[in-house]
């Protein structure tokens, strides 16, 4: 297990570039004060995957706008759906590839 300073991913570009590369497990407060964990990602395979009618240009758009709200979209692999948070709610970061049994955990100082 690795800790990783919250800093080191405050940023909507750090967190983007992990979720286009990796499957990961993040625990956030909803609006509503209740905790959610959720197993999401923004990797292209995956997305191809579950979205039939796969449109990149549509999905950059949508990103977009939910930035521009102050949130982030993902693709919600348990729920088979896109699901947001807000970047200031994570409680902590897991790696969770499919394809290993070991995993990182990075937790908010």
């Amino acid at each position: 297990m690795t800790n990783l300073p919250y800093d080191s991913y405050d940023s909507y570009d750090y967190l983007k570039l992990l979720l286009s590369t990796k499957l990961l497990r993040i625990i956030f407060t909803k609006k509503d004060g209740t905790d959610r964990d959720m197993l999401c990602t923004l990797r292209e395979d995956i997305l191809r995957e579950h979205l039939p009618e796969y449109d990149e240009t549509k999905i950059i758009e949508t990103q977009e706008r939910m930035i521009a709200t102050g949130t982030i979209p993902v693709w919600d692999i348990e729920k088979e759906a896109w699901r947001s948070f807000r970047l200031d709610s994570i409680i902590s970061i897991e790696l969770a590839e499919s394809n290993t049994k070991e995993s990182e955990t990075w937790k908010t100082v």
